[in-house]
């Protein structure tokens, strides 16, 4: 499902990493040349959180919801949130190394 997300966006993925936990759950993280989407779940509470991170716009939130009912199943509740995490460039010093 991920890798459909992934595709229906265009982003570029580099990397991706999974641990399955005992004795149930599961987290998955795709490294993006755009930032990272990522998958954590807790099966005990019927739970899953996927986190999609990028530096440009990702416009499909309703084919991503579709792509998710389509493989989770019409019962369950999907809820997308798009924040805008903008930066404000003329605050950040010449000097400032990441």
């Amino acid at each position: 499902m991920m890798d459909e997300i992934l595709a229906v966006t265009g982003l570029t993925v580099l990397k991706e990493a999974y641990n399955q936990f005992a004795p149930h759950g599961v987290t998955g993280v795709y490294l993006l040349a755009e930032s990272h989407f990522s998958i954590h779940t807790w099966p005990e509470n019927g739970y899953a959180a996927f986190d999609l991170f990028s530096c440009i716009p990702v416009n499909q939130t309703e084919l991503i919801a579709d792509i998710m009912r389509n493989h989770l199943g019409e019962q369950v509740k999907i809820n997308l949130r798009t924040l805008s995490r903008e930066v404000d460039l003329s605050i950040v010093s010449d000097s400032l190394t990441v």
